[in-house]
């Protein structure tokens, strides 16, 4: 009968794909659980789109991070570990040569976690709500954003800084385009550089923001 006929062929593929689950270590499997629910829960609340990601430090390795390939693009449709790609933090290149097409933006992320060795994962997201935030005081006086109650205090101390490209831009620093994209190291230094461990959060002139923690829970 056909369910006599299939069960041999799928009894394997089924032993091979514990078998596949069972060889990533532990600590691995847990951030990628981990990682793949943050993907989603941001994308829910709207504060990743298409082109806003979350990484993590490879938990195994502090000198790679783990971040969503371009495809399947949207972090909502990301669900297993083939949906990611590791790069090395020093210059954001893929560990596997062969790897599939990534973010441009993946500057950001490796940028951050080599100026911050005790930060474990990165946010960046284009959310709509937070722009008119990243324009109110223009590109040539940005002006930090400032907590006024307590539950802004995320913020840090001193407020949520400005990030603009513009004095960027005609030198070698930045792309020729205008497209306000972090898309070398160089820049995603000059980003990285806004930061601080009390000032967690940049927010990024006529772009978004870019965030960090300890964890991907924080």
């Amino acid at each position: 009968t056909p369910e006599t006929a299939t069960a041999p062929e799928n009894q394997p593929r089924e032993r091979r794909s514990r078998h596949s689950k069972m060889s990533i270590p532990p600590q691995l499997q847990q951030q990628l659980r981990l990682l793949i629910r943050a993907n989603h829960i941001l994308h829910h609340h709207g504060l990743v789109d298409a082109f806003g990601h979350i990484s993590v430090r490879h938990p195994l390795n502090k000198e790679q991070y783990i971040i969503a390939a371009y495809d399947p693009g949207a972090p909502a449709l990301v669900k297993n570990m083939s949906d990611f790609i590791s790069y090395w933090v020093k210059d954001s290149t893929p560990v596997d040569p062969d790897a599939p097409q990534g973010y441009s933006e993946r500057y950001i992320h490796g940028e951050i976690l080599r100026r911050f060795p005790k930060v474990n994962c990165v946010v960046h997201s284009h959310s709509e709500d937070v722009i008119p935030f990243t324009v109110g005081h223009g590109a040539r006086e940005p002006h930090p954003v400032r907590p006024v109650f307590h539950m802004a205090g995320f913020l840090g101390q001193g407020g949520a800084s400005v990030f603009t490209m513009d004095s960027l831009y005609g030198t070698a620093r930045a792309p020729s385009e205008h497209d306000l994209l972090i898309k070398n190291a160089t820049l995603g230094a000059a980003l990285a550089a806004r930061f601080s461990p009390e000032n967690p959060v940049v927010l990024q002139h006529k772009h978004g923001f870019t965030t960090f923690g300890a964890s991907v829970e924080e």
